[in-house]
């Protein structure tokens, strides 16, 4: 500062002013000073021929500015000097811009396919098993697919394409193709476990249907072993898994066994047994014979056992049907009007239930009346009616009359 003060003293006083970095002696001596202090203008054909140490000399030490540029400061040095040899602060540095990066567009949208696509063959597959249209073709070549773009919610549509499998193995009526099918469902369930168990975890409703399709194979330990581990994972159990041990056991002609299941363990497992319960359990001792076993089981529902589910249309159905079967004819008109009483309205199957009964015995008197009662309740014969009527004239040399039947 005091440098600058005394150099501008000096040009008032027209004395010649040294330039920067050269005394005074120097100064006086130096071409390029003048008795102004200032540097006199040199031709232009000139100026290029200087000396390189004259031009180092007389220029200050920092850049000049021109009138269309600003200099701009180095950020080499953390701090700049200025010509009076006083310091300034550090400039502070622009913010350096950034290269746009290009967007990372392949992992999401990959991402966002997946999972589109996932939704798309779950709401397939609910509205094909809705509309009860999906079958066992379509179903594998699905079950191939969501394999592959499964999420842990599609467990629910797994269990629809389960479904569907087992219903079209049931649906053939067939006993070899029943066994085949439902082999195929464990197959497809092992299938999602083996590679897809880390996506998708199966819950109660896959566990019931595995236990039906091992049942209806003869499996039966395998059927418990999966019902232990229901339990083990601390699943609640429902009405629908234990019907299906049910069946199992009354199919495998374990009645006894199915009969402690529904009495005692149901109610330790804090499961209240159903209408459906009680109606395999029927149809069970109608298939061994044991006819007054299942009257005592109808009468337990009708009365105290049975306050929560009394017996319904099918439950008296299937008791009316393994009499008629057995051939205790009076046994079953009287859970018939039992019915009537209980305000239970019988349907086609009931009467083809009586009908397809005294038929086999040759009572077409009875026969007349029950088709009487039908057209009396606003029911008409269906297919099943009329093909029992027919196949017993026609046996016995009726066929005139069976013509008027159609």
């Amino acid at each position: 500062m005091w440098r600058n003060k005394k150099r501008k003293n000096s040009q008032e006083r027209g004395e010649a002013v040294a330039p920067l970095g050269l005394s005074s002696a120097q100064a006086q001596h130096h071409p390029s000073a003048c008795a102004c202090g200032r540097r006199p203008a040199l031709p232009n054909h000139q100026r290029a021929a200087r000396p390189a140490q004259l031009h180092a000399a007389a220029a200050p030490p920092t850049q000049p500015r021109t009138r269309h540029t600003r200099a701009r400061p180095s950020h080499d040095s953390a701090v700049l000097h200025r010509p009076g040899g006083g310091r300034s602060a550090p400039p502070v540095p622009a913010c350096p811009r950034l290269p746009r990066l290009p967007r990372t567009v392949g992992m999401p949208r990959c991402v966002s396919t997946v999972r589109d696509r996932c939704l798309e063959l779950e709401r397939i597959i609910a509205a094909r098993a809705r509309s009860g249209s999906l079958g066992l073709d379509d179903a594998l070549k699905l079950f191939d697919e969501l394999l592959i773009h499964a999420r842990p919610a599609s467990v629910v549509a797994f269990n629809q394409i389960l479904n569907a499998v087992s219903r079209a193995s049931r649906a053939s009526g067939r006993r070899s193709s029943s066994t085949s099918e439902s082999e195929l469902v464990v197959s497809l369930f092992n299938r999602m476990v083996r590679e897809c168990s880390i996506k998708v975890a199966p819950n109660t409703c896959t566990y019931s249907i595995l236990i039906g399709c091992l049942c209806r194979m003869g499996r039966l330990k395998h059927s418990f072993a999966t019902f232990g581990l229901i339990l083990k994972t601390g699943w609640r159990v429902n009405d629908i898994v234990i019907n299906q041990l049910l069946k199992g056991l009354c199919d495998g002609k374990r009645v006894g066994e199915a009969m402690d299941v529904l009495l005692q363990r149901m109610p330790e497992l804090g499961c209240t047994p159903d209408t459906v319960s009680y109606s395999i359990l029927l149809k069970g001792f109608c298939n061994e014979n044991r006819a007054e076993e299942a009257l005592e089981l109808l009468r337990m529902m009708a009365n105290d056992h049975g306050r929560s589910c009394p017996p319904n249309v099918v439950t008296y159905t299937t008791v009316i049907d393994g009499l008629c079967k057995a051939q205790l004819f009076d046994r079953a008109e009287g859970v018939f009007q039992q019915m009537i009483d209980n305000g239970v309205k019988p349907n086609n199957d009931t009467y083809n239930c009586l009908i397809h009964g005294y038929l086999s015995i040759g009572k077409w008197k009875e026969v007349v009346q029950m088709l009487e009662k039908m057209s009396a309740r606003g029911l008409k014969p269906d297919c099943y009616t009329y093909g029992s009527l027919l196949n017993y004239l026609c046996k016995n040399g009726r066929c005139r009359e069976a013509r008027f039947f159609f």
